[in-house]
């Protein structure tokens, strides 16, 4: 019996489903929205002080989608020979043609975004560095997530590369912004180090050289610790400098309390308080991210809050 006109169209209906749902999980958690909260506060800076004035200037944001889009799909290609039925080319939900193909797409593509938009060729540079090391955190014979410096490059990769980029670009480097930049990097180098920790002994099975299996966990929690109330400190620094001393309205001082409160809890939870879940002080650093953008823009209580609210809702927070 020959195939009908229905027939061959559902069958093509279906493969294309098959293949968007096989690109979607090579992307992972595309468009990354939980990555990029981050940049809220540097956006509300470069509006609340006049440098941007059109919403056309969160396409700011597409090269470091695009990227992070790159990143993951160009981890699965590389770790083909791991049997996890995470990686979508193993498990059969896209064949590595086409995986390929949509790699080259998305590479050109955050390129191209980038290099239409930037203009500073000392950002173009950082942007360069940040595209090898993510690159690098997974391939390119380095491998740098399976070294003592993987926590690092993710930082920069992950969450602070992208504002970096932002800021040289538009050169707002002051107190207030170094002060979240570093802290932002110092932050979520503990969040790295974190990671390191809940995956020790499968890296020590595998002989993967992570941070915590070269140094051993106690000296990993130690580094995880340090990192994040650093940080934290350079989160106050940019609040002190903003103010040029410290707040005393009541949506500012909270910003303050927000930033204490999550320094409180990575320790506490290492001292053996353990009625929380050990990434709410990451799950906090967002929030100081929203509610800091609030604090620049001059929102009233009730608009930060509903920005908090729908975090909060969110299923990838």
């Amino acid at each position: 019996m020959l195939p009908t006109d229905e027939n061959v169209a559902e069958k093509r209906s279906t493969s294309t489903r098959t293949f968007i749902r096989g690109v979607l999980k090579l992307m992972r958690h595309f468009p990354y929205t939980e990555l990029l909260v981050v940049f809220f506060p540097f956006y509300a800076y470069l509006i609340a002080f006049g440098y941007i004035t059109s919403p056309l200037a969160l396409f700011l944001m597409a090269p470091f989608v695009l990227t992070n889009a790159v990143g993951f799909i160009y981890n699965d290609l590389i770790d083909l020979n791991d049997p996890s039925t995470k990686n979508p080319i193993v498990a059969g939900d896209i064949t590595l043609r086409q995986a390929q193909i949509v790699f080259i797409v998305f590479f050109v593509a955050s390129i191209v975004s980038f290099l239409l938009q930037y203009t500073s060729r000392i950002a173009w540079a950082v942007f360069f560095v940040y595209y090898f090391f993510g690159l690098a955190y997974s391939g390119l014979s380095l491998r740098f997530k399976e070294s003592l410096i993987g926590p690092i490059v993710a930082s920069f990769i992950i969450w602070v590369g992208g504002p970096l980029v932002l800021a040289i670009e538009f050169n707002i480097f002051n107190a207030v912004i170094v002060g979240l930049l570093l802290g932002t990097f110092f932050v979520y180098i503990g969040r790295e180090t974190y990671h390191t920790i809940i995956d020790y002994y499968n890296d020590l099975e595998s002989n993967n050289r992570t941070l915590a299996v070269t140094i051993g966990l106690k000296r990993a929690y130690v580094v995880k610790d340090a990192t994040f109330l650093f940080g934290s400190a350079l989160f106050l620094f940019s609040i002190y400098s903003l103010f040029h001393g410290w707040p005393s309205d009541f949506i500012s001082v909270l910003l303050v309390l927000l930033v204490i409160f999550s320094a409180t809890l990575i320790i506490a939870y290492d001292l053996g308080i353990r009625f929380y879940d050990p990434r709410n002080p990451w799950l906090l650093t967002k929030l100081f991210y929203i509610w800091y953008a609030a604090v620049l823009l001059k929102l009233d209580a009730l608009i930060a809050l509903l920005f908090i609210w729908v975090f909060l809702t969110s299923k990838r927070s």
